[in-house]
C-alpha cells in the first residue's frame, strides 16, 4: 500500500482539482482512473488500499459504504 498510496492520493488531488466543492468520489472511481494511468498494478485486489487512502485524505467525510467497498465514497470539502 505504501507504494500505491502516492499514486492514490496524486489521482485524488487530479479529480477533485476539476471539481466544484465538495466533491463526492467512490474507491470504484478512482480505481478505473489508476486501472488506465498505471496498469503495472493489480487495482481490482486494491480496492482496500483506495477506500484507507480516500478515508485518511484531508478534509474527506464518509459517505457512503458497503461490506464489499464497492460502494465506498467519501465527500471532501475545500
Amino acid at each position: 500500500m505504501n507504494n500505491l498510496l502516492p499514486l492514490i492520493r496524486n489521482e485524488v488531488i487530479s479529480f477533485i482539482s476539476k471539481q466544484a466543492f465538495p466533491v463526492k468520489i467512490s474507491a470504484i472511481e478512482i480505481r478505473y482512473i489508476c486501472k488506465v494511468k498505471y496498469p503495472e498494478h493489480l487495482w481490482n485486489e486494491r480496492i482496500p488500499a483506495i477506500c484507507n487512502a480516500l478515508r485518511h485524505f484531508p478534509n474527506s467525510e464518509v459517505c457512503g459504504e458497503n461490506s464489499s467497498r464497492n460502494g465506498f465514497t467519501v465527500k471532501i470539502v475545500a
